[in-house]
């Protein structure tokens, strides 16, 4: 047991010197998010990110489908994240599901997330989410709590589009610890210079740190494959990754590099209704 004991405290130990925490911290989600360093945050073509801004998506007129696995964050097993996203129309909007499980049996954070978007006009959109993270330790029970997050969308021009988000603005605490999920302000930029070429813009705001931001590169090489790269404010972490998209399939690889623990691997999959 002892040994046990030893190895929860190791991988904890780890994120608390990073600026990955392990209370429900916001991290790439998908293959596509982490090879761009979080800069997709905000990204109208990444069911992953409406965790971040709920609005996406308002207009999707199909069915679509993403699993997504990260072995382990800095290559520890004990800090694998499995997600999967869902999202299809409703009658005013359209909806999506997203589920994520972080950690391993002695430590574990589950988080389900419901999002509901609308078009208010042809260029805004609007959205909200509800998110339930239950975190569970072994041997001191679990505990839960609800967040909500509001989120828009805005189309400036052809090539240009914003979005903003409040997470988690009601300010939920896990348990009768009272210890606090992050809330955040989150704002992110899409900009189409060419067809073929995007650019994206990621910030974020909270309590406890300065603004800090991500960038992100996209270049679609062929109608079948993407290639991107993405780096952190003050490089403290960069990624690279590919995307491969074949008729209504999509597979998504994501590596990023963090200067003192090292590699990170990221997969999805992705299937597309219409």
């Amino acid at each position: 047991m002892r040994y046990h004991r030893f190895g929860l405290w190791i991988p904890l130990f780890i994120l608390s010197v990073t600026d990955v925490n392990s209370a429900f911290e916001r991290l790439p989600a998908g293959a596509r998010s982490h090879a761009l360093r979080g800069a997709s945050q905000f990204s109208r073509n990444d069911p992953f990110c409406r965790e971040a801004n709920p609005s996406l998506q308002a207009a999707a007129d199909g069915v679509c489908a993403w699993f997504s696995l990260s072995p382990g964050l800095f290559g520890l097993p004990e800090l694998q994240r499995i997600e999967a996203a869902v999202q299809f129309p409703a009658l005013i909007g359209s909806v999506g599901l997203l589920g994520r499980s972080f950690g391993f049996d002695l430590c574990r954070e589950t988080t389900f997330l419901a999002a509901f978007s609308a078009e208010m006009t042809s260029d805004v959109s609007i959205g909200v989410s509800a998110a339930w993270y239950d975190l569970r330790i072994e041997g001191y029970g679990h505990a839960g709590c609800l967040g909500i997050t509001l989120g828009m969308t805005a189309r400036l021009a052809d090539q240009v589009h914003y979005g903003f988000s409040l997470r988690n603005f009601n300010r939920p605490t896990i348990g009768q610890t009272g210890e606090p999920i992050r809330s955040e302000i989150l704002g992110g930029v899409e900009f189409l210079p060419i067809p073929s070429f995007l650019l994206l813009i990621g910030i974020s705001k909270n309590a406890d740190v300065p603004l800090s931001g991500a960038l992100g590169l996209e270049w679609q090489v062929t109608d079948y494959l993407a290639v991107r790269a993405g780096a952190n404010e003050g490089l403290e972490e960069f990624g690279v990754g590919l995307g491969i998209h074949a008729v209504s399939c999509s597979f998504d690889y994501g590596v990023s590099v963090h200067p003192d623990l090292g590699l990170t691997h990221s997969l999805s999959l992705g299937v597309a209704f219409p």
